[in-house]
């Protein structure tokens, strides 16, 4: 199992495609995204895995304000063996953790009569996922397919924004969505936010 990166996009479906390795300026509707690799967080990843480590920030149109829910990195999930586990990291302490298989288990959001007050506290984004086969990790996941070499995805801090990672389908297979997710901040004209370093780790097969 390999994870590739394939695009940025924003919450309303607006994108940029990525060609190979993040890097540079991406312009997304009214927003501009930059990426690059991070010497910050190098070190926080054991030098025997196979590591990335990436820095990037949003920036908003210079003539007026914008509104924005989130911005995401999406990596596609290839080269896969049998069922996709996803270890699912709870939201805060209290909000359980897990392992579900991709296809098989469901969001809690999905459970007749869940309400939005405790979507709320379990979950960044307290709506419902569209996608019937989404599972939705908070700040930190495991993947790992029957090849049995896992990968960790992460962010490196939670202060500037919340941080989830979303596994659903995609056109092409199973995607990654790694999401920095603002709520719908209001980012002033020419306002331009530094999100949380995103990780990339894969070791050795699980013992």
């Amino acid at each position: 199992m390999r994870l590739v990166f394939d695009r940025i996009e924003l919450a309303d479906g607006h994108r940029a495609r990525i060609d190979g390795s993040p890097g540079g300026e991406y312009a997304i509707d009214r927003f501009v995204v930059g990426v690059a690799p991070s010497i910050v967080a190098a070190h926080l990843l054991d030098r025997s895995a196979h590591s990335h480590a990436w820095s990037w920030s949003i920036a908003a149109d210079s003539t007026v304000a914008q509104r924005l829910r989130s911005v995401s990195m999406v990596l596609r999930v290839v080269d896969v063996r049998g069922p996709v586990r996803m270890f699912r990291h709870g939201y805060q302490s209290w909000s359980p953790c897990d392992v579900a298989v991709f296809g098989a288990a469901r969001d809690p959001s999905l459970a007749d009569g869940s309400l939005e007050l405790v979507r709320g506290v379990h979950q960044a984004d307290q709506r419902v996922v569209t996608d019937r086969d989404e599972l939705r990790s908070e700040w930190v996941t495991l993947l790992v397919d029957d090849a049995g070499v896992p990968t960790l995805v992460g962010f490196d801090g939670g202060d500037r924004h919340d941080g989830t990672f979303r596994l659903r389908n995609g056109a092409e297979g199973p995607e990654l969505w790694c999401e920095a997710f603002l709520g719908d901040a209001l980012l002033a004209a020419g306002d331009q936010r530094h999100l949380h370093d995103l990780l990339i780790a894969g070791g050795a097969p699980a013992e």
